[in-house]
This record gives C-alpha cells, structure tokens and sequence, in this order.
C-alpha cells in the first residue's frame, strides 16, 4: 500500500478540468487475501473406521486484474478501458480517446479493497459525445459491470449520484470509506468561456455487489 496527498486534476473533457484534492488516501497496490492454515481445519468424520478424515484446503482467491472493459447498461455504455497515471504537470491523466474510460493507476483496481476511480469524457474538442455524455441519466440501483484482463467480470451497483463545484474538494470521491467501491467522474454544468471550464463536475459512486 502507498500514500497519495496531492492535488488531482481530472479532465471531464478536452478542455475542462476537475480538481480534487487527495488527502493522504490509501492506494492499494496489491490485494491481501486472508491466509487459511489447512492445518488448523479439521476434516469432516468419515465412515471408513481408522480411514484420515480429508483435509481441507482452501482454493485461492480469484485474482484482481487490470480493467479493461466497462459496461453501463443504463446508458448503454460498452467501452475499453484503459489504464492512465499522472500527467508531468501531477494531474490525473485522461484516455486520449473520447470513447474510452480511463482507470487511475493510483487508486484500487476495481473489486478490491479501497476506491477505484475512473474519468470519462463528456465530449471531444468538436463537441462529439464523449463515453459519459448519458452519465447524467444514472440514478441508484444502476449496475455496472468490469471486466479485468484475466476474464473475470464483477458488479457493481449505483449508491448515489452527486454533482461538486469544479473547484470543491471531495474527500470522498478517492476514499468512500471501507468495502470494495469505484467512482465515475466527467464534467456536467454549463460552459465557462472565461475560465474555460464546465462548471460543475459529476461523480457516480458505487459499490461491488459480487
């Protein structure tokens, strides 16, 4: 596990920027499983007189793989996603495709322990649609559904939908507290030519359901 406190730019779009401020959130790197002893389990009684009774062994935990495919049935969403860190300036970095959703590197992997984040466009420079353009359509009870690399696919289910000012500070949206919980962020608003920015940004928070 590691330790981030910084600032966080995301862009909601080619030319809007979300900042988040990250206070210290716990970014964890590497799943840790509970270790069972097969020693320490018995095994059932068996019928066979002085036959050993088996000995349990526990199966692996299945692991947790990079994302790399997100569906939104709600908004009929079916996207790549693909993996985005820091740019040099330390702001978090956004897919250069407007069809594709980027997972910060940072945060959890999707189905771990910790917050995962993921950024998406609203639209392109052209005012194409983005992947999040219908993001705004999402209510609670909404399910979600990642796909890591080694196959696996997981659920996840819409707990609230909140808009922040572009210049709040949510805590919350990189640490919503304990379980297994990923947070979709793109921008909503109106259109600041001044600054250059949307106005407000909007964030899906949800929880791993299986």
């Amino acid at each position: 596990m590691g330790k981030l406190g910084s600032v966080v730019t995301i862009l909601g779009s080619s030319a809007a920027a979300l900042v988040i401020a990250v206070s210290a959130f716990t970014v964890h790197e590497h799943p840790v499983y509970p270790q069972i002893n097969p020693g320490e389990v018995k095994g059932a009684q068996t019928s066979l007189g002085d036959a050993p009774a088996p000995t349990f062994i526990p199966m692996p935990f299945p692991k947790i793989g990079v994302p790399v495919r997100i569906q939104i049935p709600a908004i009929k969403v079916d996207a790549t996603m693909q993996t985005v860190g820091l740019t040099k300036a330390g702001d978090m970095d956004v897919p250069a495709n407007i069809a594709h959703v980027g997972w910060y590197k940072l945060s959890a992997r999707p189905g771990e322990l910790g917050t995962a984040v993921l950024g998406g466009h609203l639209n392109g420079k052209q005012g194409q649609a983005g992947v999040f353009i219908a993001l705004n359509a999402m209510k609670a009870g909404d399910t979600l559904l990642v796909t890591d690399d080694g196959g696996l696919t997981r659920t996840f289910k819409v707990q609230k939908v909140r808009d922040y000012n572009y210049d709040d500070h949510p805590k919350e949206v990189f640490n919503s507290g304990p379980g297994s919980h990923m947070n979709l962020i793109t921008c909503t608003g109106s259109w600041d030519t001044e600054i250059q920015k949307f106005s407000k940004r909007r964030v899906v928070f949800t929880t791993l359901v299986e």
